[in-house]
């Protein structure tokens, strides 16, 4: 089965630039309706809309309370990649897939 995914989900992740070059502070809702905790990965692509590349996808680990997943993170820029964040909310049928915009964009 494919995973539930469109913008309506892309938009409850909230990242914004920190002061330092390359550093985000994110926030995402912990669960959604009868969902799992979220896990958030860090993800480069070659171009803008393309598939994250496996070999530098790594899974960020985050504070959380009843409802929220936040934190301050990294996103060193990698020579001709993308950098954003993809999370997941792990269903028992299907999961839910979210996809922020390209981190350089983050306001």
């Amino acid at each position: 089965m494919f995973p539930n995914s469109g913008s309506e989900f892309d938009d409850l992740i909230v990242v914004q630039n920190n002061k330092e070059p390359n550093s985000f502070h994110i926030e995402v809702p912990k669960k959604l309706e009868g969902s799992g905790s979220a896990r958030v990965y860090l993800s480069y692509s070659k171009s803008s809309g393309g598939e994250a590349v496996p070999d530098i996808t790594e899974e960020l680990k985050f504070w959380f309370n009843w409802s929220v997943v936040s934190g301050d993170f990294s996103a060193p820029k990698k020579e001709g990649y993308i950098p954003y964040i993809r999370v997941v909310w792990p269903g028992e049928v299907c999961d839910t897939v979210a996809n922020s915009k390209y981190l350089g964009s983050a306001k």
